[in-house]
């Protein structure tokens, strides 16, 4: 009966250089994808904000509108 001595080169995993080159390779990408979400996010607060300033203002334009649309005179000021 032959008994057969395994050895550590025969063992099949990851060494610890590959370990630490694939954390780095995954800060480094994460580094960039969380970038580009925070600016999204940035991004979209401003278009949203920049939405509720038109859709003030288009409201404030159709009342204003409305208003003078339904006057029956206009009084000003007088000026001698």
């Amino acid at each position: 009966m032959i008994i057969k001595k395994e050895t550590f080169s025969n063992l099949k995993g990851f060494t610890l250089m590959e370990i630490i080159i694939y954390i780095a390779i995954l800060g480094i990408v994460m580094y960039f994808v969380g970038g580009f979400a925070l600016n999204a996010i940035s991004n979209r607060d401003k278009i949203q904000n920049s939405q509720d300033i038109n859709d003030n203002g288009r409201f404030m334009m159709t009342t204003i509108s409305d208003q003078i649309q339904s006057a029956d005179s206009i009084n000003g000021a007088v000026t001698q």
